[in-house]
């Protein structure tokens, strides 16, 4: 009997401990399972935090890519104008260097026939052309400068067709009218 008793206290025992672990398993799953609910709901209102973002609206992706396109196209067009633009600029310089090398070229053979045709006319005398500004011989003019005993003007500011006439003396006046007529200079500014 007492072996009974034993194996029924052991018996007993024995179910306790077991019905302990079931409760604490119980108790466990029971907290597992709240604790999945917390993080159930914490889901379901992220989920309709971004079922809310969903009904941003989606053409702003697209207007975004259309103009990130024109904007590639329109710096394309102005890479284009920078060139020719550049390409202008240099054109205008070989023409302003060109026109130069032309003015200063004609300027010196018209400023040694006047000094020959001078010399020649009044046997000895003088007669020079000068630049006003050497750096720039379009801005001031030149200077026509004789010597002898007549008044004649210092100075003849460039013009877009200009005749220089110059009476060196009233005897020789038929053969003396000096006209520049085949140097005409225009300022292209």
């Amino acid at each position: 009997m007492e072996d009974l008793l034993k194996e029924a206290r052991k018996k007993n025992s024995s179910m306790d401990q077991e019905e302990l672990r079931l409760q604490k398993t119980i108790k466990e799953t029971v907290e597992k399972v709240e604790e999945m609910d917390c993080q159930l709901k914490a889901l379901g209102s992220e989920l309709a935090g971004t079922k809310r973002q969903k009904d941003i609206n989606m053409n702003i992706i697209h207007d975004f890519t259309i103009k990130v396109k024109r904007f590639e196209h329109e710096r394309e067009l102005l890479e284009v104008a920078k060139k020719k633009y550049n390409d202008h600029l240099s054109f205008q310089d070989n023409l302003k260097k060109q026109r130069l090398g032309e003015f200063m070229e004609g300027f010196e053979r018209i400023g040694l026939a006047l000094k020959e045709m001078y010399q020649m006319i009044t046997l000895g005398g003088d007669a020079a052309l000068d630049l006003k500004d050497s750096m720039d011989p379009f801005s001031e003019g030149i200077q026509f400068m004789l010597v002898s005993n007549y008044f004649f003007p210092r100075t003849i500011i460039f013009q877009d067709n200009f005749k220089v006439v110059c009476i060196l003396q009233a005897k020789y006046y038929n053969q003396i009218l000096l006209s520049i007529n085949s140097c005409i200079w225009k300022c292209y500014f």
